[in-house]
């Protein structure tokens, strides 16, 4: 199952010494293990939604500490896994088992 933040992420990226502010901007989307038991316990929805002011500061302040190089490297894929490794320790769990950026524009 997916689960989409409802929120378009604008982030200022880290300086990587061009002399060029670079941003990006994105959308993010978890995929999760329905068949978890947390998940199961009706926990796991209802906790991404109490939390999505943490989990938004969060991606926030991931995304910030790369440079537009290392943010567009590997189709984000370490931008991604750093995401998946703090929300589920955030919970807790592995409900979540993937993020993807249903959108995605560097510059």
């Amino acid at each position: 199952e997916l689960y989409n933040i409802d929120t378009e992420f604008t982030c200022n990226l880290k300086d990587s010494g061009d002399g060029k502010d670079h941003f990006a901007l994105f959308t993010v989307g978890f995929s999760i293990n329905t068949e978890s038991e947390v998940y199961n316990k009706g926990e796991g929805v209802t906790n991404l939604d109490n939390k999505k002011t943490i989990i938004k500061d969060q991606i926030n302040s991931i995304v910030s500490n790369y440079t537009m190089e290392e943010f567009k490297a590997d189709g984000n894929y370490a931008v991604k896994q750093e995401i998946l490794k703090v929300m589920q320790g955030l919970f807790g769990s592995d409900f979540i088992v993937g993020v993807s950026f249903p959108s995605v524009n560097a510059q």
